[in-house]
């Protein structure tokens, strides 16, 4: 198991375009306006006409209301999507970084180029198709079964410093391509997960009963909540205590298995709820982890 926090703040190049223009102070706007600043988009609640001499994010007259276009993938709100007709194109550094993992996509492929920063022909693509083939097991289901598409992609790259990484995100001629959150860092193991795993949902959907008897749902978000066993050398329980500690309240990328293409969905973003280890001898240990997701 390792876990992730997202280094990625804001990226190199992009093609990403936003809805609404940017606050100028030297504008004046109506009410219920809306406007660009520092990634979010604020709506104005002032006289019209009239602006104030303070920036959208400490004015009263102004209220942060939804992440842009390009902070949508970056705002630890996987229900927020950065979204472009046909393809997404992101550019970054990487500092060292193991993991990149992408959450809410609807696209139909992925496309991930490394390329040193000091070297341009040395370079590695990764080409990832999200088309899920996992219902598909015989003749007939090729057959009749719709197309699919997954919209998690879990990917380890390259631990290389100074590399500037590319990510493509491509969907269906005349569709949009969305992304609801990417992360990207260097990852931290834990230790290896016992295959006790529990995998589990907690939904916020609601069920009234009127007083016939009648059902109504009001379906609202679902979420990942895991539960598992991980064997940790005992020598670094002090440390990976000292980690959960500095990780408390952040939300993680968590890699519980690392097993590749059939077992990649094992992957939750989220924070961990409890934490317990137990020193059960001198060369390993065991913890049992919560987690709770936030897709």
């Amino acid at each position: 198991m390792r876990v992730t926090k997202n280094e990625i703040t804001s990226f190199t190049s992009h093609n990403l375009a936003e809805s609404v223009s940017e606050w100028l102070l030297s504008n004046t706007y109506r009410y219920e306006d809306e406007s660009l600043y520092e990634g979010y988009i604020y709506k104005y609640s002032g006289e019209d006409d009239t602006n104030s001499d303070t920036n959208p994010s400490i004015s009263t007259k102004w209220t942060k209301i939804r992440a842009g276009n390009l902070i949508a993938m970056l705002d630890n709100k996987p229900s927020t999507f950065s979204k472009n007709l046909e393809k997404i194109e992101v550019t970054f550094v990487s500092k060292g970084y193991d993991k990149l993992a992408l959450f809410n996509v609807l696209a139909k492929k992925v496309t991930i180029v490394v390329t040193s920063k000091w070297d341009e022909s040395s370079s590695r693509t990764y080409v990832k198709s999200l088309v899920n083939k996992e219902a598909i097991t015989n003749l007939r289901d090729y057959a009749t079964q719709e197309l699919e598409y997954k919209t998690n992609l879990n990917l380890n790259i390259p631990i290389v410093h100074s590399c500037i990484v590319k990510i493509t995100i491509e969907s269906n001629p005349g569709s949009f391509a969305q992304c609801g959150h990417l992360v990207c860092g260097k990852s931290f193991f834990v230790g290896n997960a016992a295959w006790e795993i529990g995998l589990g949902l907690t939904s916020f959907s609601k069920k009234e009963v009127n007083e016939l008897g009648e059902i109504d749902f009001i379906k609202r978000g679902i979420t990942d909540r895991d539960d598992f066993s991980v064997t940790l050398s005992t020598s670094s329980a002090g440390r990976i205590k000292q980690k959960f500690k500095d990780y408390d309240a952040l939300l993680l990328l968590f890699t519980i298995t690392e097993e590749t293409s059939k077992m990649e969905t094992l992957m939750n973003f989220g924070y961990w709820e409890d934490f317990q280890m137990l020193l059960s001898g001198p060369v390993k240990s065991e913890a049992d982890i919560t987690i709770q997701g936030v897709l």
